[in-house]
């Protein structure tokens, strides 16, 4: 009975043991299944969200997803050491939002905030609930709204100064930019489309460059045409460029003398009127061969006096006095009388000047006051190419101003020369009726034209002149290719 017993015993402890266990691994797998869905639910992904940045606001969208009190969300956007922050709970923080007043960030809101950022700005969003966890971290970039302004070139002049058959030019340049950003300056000799010689400048954004004058030279390049282009370019690649046409021959015969001083002072006494005269005349070109003066009776246009001074292809007179008279003439009789001087080079170009005076003997003076200045000349190639060959309707629209601080213009010639200079191929002129007071031309725009001419180069020539003769000249080659840019090629 003792092993029967016995063995119901084992039995019976084994059954127990089994519960034991069912109930321990029941506990456990309910355990383990609680800890595996909490792993679950702790990595689920975060709800989707979408920005959209513009200059001056940024809008965050909610794609779906958990959805999450608004008063647990902050917005942060940072760049470099500077930091915003929104709280999205507080509408003070918002510009704007759809939202439906539940005060629950959900699918299909949006929230807009102000910024001003440029630049790459990394946008954040962050559940403060959960101790700072992150929803949404993107970095995104912000284009600037600054308009990109191209350089302007104030001041472009070429000098040629060729000698001894070779090529050389100095290239007088200033260019200015508001934007404070122009970074350089190139300045090209080119012949036959080649790049012969170079010079650069480098600035560190600047508004102003300053006036800068750079040598370009090609040894035995003597005698042949060139281009010589100026480009200005500043630091977001915007570029501002000019070009202008030359032959190295040291500009001999496309220049006119210039009068740099005149006067006539009445000097007249007893029966006889006379005029003292001083003068002194230059040619950039230094082929100045002639100053000749006159004295002219108003009332009959008669010459009663007149001067020659011959000179040898000089690039300056000096000065030089000397006396003009009327021995029949009566310094008693109210008698007007004009006094000319003409200065001639050699190929042909002529400036006057003139002054008109009463010959009573008082000893007064003509002639001094200052000469008029051109203070623009622009071109614009308006050329149309026509079909045979190279010829074309040739025209260049002018715009121009002048001014004189004596308040004497007089007059105005704009011609339209051929390459040499020699033959006028169109004229318009101006009488003081154009402008718009004695002191000031206003802007005048004149059309210059040569009905089936070449695409070729011109000289396009204003003269401008006031009562007592004085003049300012200025002459600019141009192509005529048609490409609406005043500077050649």
């Amino acid at each position: 009975m003792a092993g029967v017993d016995r063995g119901q015993s084992e039995i019976i402890g084994t059954v127990l043991l089994t519960a034991v266990l069912v109930i321990a691994m029941t506990g456990i797998g309910v355990a383990v299944l609680g800890y595996q869905t909490s792993q679950i639910q702790s990595t689920e992904r975060p709800a989707s969200f979408e920005t959209t940045l513009e200059s001056d606001r940024l809008t965050l969208t909610h794609r779906g997803g958990t959805e999450y009190p608004l008063s647990d969300l902050l917005l942060v956007l940072r760049q470099g050491d500077t930091t915003v922050r929104y709280n999205l709970g507080d509408p003070t923080d918002r510009e704007a939002s759809e939202l439906d007043g539940n005060a629950v960030f959900a699918g299909g809101e949006s929230i807009t905030v102000s910024q001003s950022f440029v630049g790459d700005v990394q946008i954040r969003l962050i559940d403060t609930s959960t101790n700072g966890y992150i929803l949404y971290d993107e970095t995104k970039t912000i284009a600037s709204t600054e308009v990109a302004v191209a350089p302007t070139i104030e001041t472009f002049e070429v000098n040629d100064t060729s000698v001894d058959g070779d090529a050389s030019f100095e290239v007088t340049w200033n260019a200015t930019d508001p934007q404070g950003d122009i970074t350089e300056v190139t300045v090209e000799l080119i012949s036959d489309e080649t790049v012969v010689d170079t010079a650069t400048t480098s600035f560190s954004q600047v508004a102003s460059t300053g006036t800068i004058t750079d040598p370009l030279s090609n040894a035995s390049g003597g005698g042949q045409v060139y281009t010589i282009r100026l480009t200005v370019t500043d630091a977001f690649g915007n570029t501002a460029s000019s070009s202008k046409v030359d032959t190295a021959d040291s500009d001999i015969g496309l220049r006119p003398p210039e009068i740099e001083t005149f006067q006539a002072t009445d000097t007249s006494a007893g029966g006889e009127v006379s005029y003292e005269y001083t003068y002194n005349v230059s040619d950039p070109d230094g082929d100045l061969v002639e100053v000749s003066l006159e004295l002219i009776k108003e009332s009959s246009g008669a010459v009663l006096d007149n001067v020659t001074d011959t000179y040898g292809e000089v690039n300056t007179t000096g000065t030089r006095t000397g006396t003009l008279t009327d021995p029949a003439g009566s310094k008693n009789d109210n008698e007007e009388y004009r006094i000319n001087i003409t200065a001639s080079d050699l190929d042909g170009n002529d400036v006057t000047a003139t002054t008109v005076d009463v010959a009573d003997g008082d000893g007064t003076s003509g002639g001094t006051g200052s000469p008029p200045t051109i203070d623009n000349l622009s071109v614009r190639d308006t050329t149309v190419t026509l079909q045979q060959g190279n010829n074309a309707n040739v025209s260049f629209e002018v715009t121009w101003r002048a001014s004189d601080a004596d308040g004497n213009l007089a007059n105005a010639t704009l011609q339209l020369l051929s390459k040499n200079g020699k033959q006028v191929l169109d004229t318009i002129t101006y009488s003081s009726g154009s402008f718009s007071s004695g002191s000031d031309t206003g802007e005048l725009t004149g059309t210059l034209r040569e009905p089936n001419g070449k695409q070729d180069q011109y000289i396009i020539r204003l003269v401008v002149s006031d009562d007592e003769g004085k003049t300012d000249t200025q002459s600019e080659p141009h192509v005529a290719d048609g490409d609406d840019n005043g500077d050649p090629p």
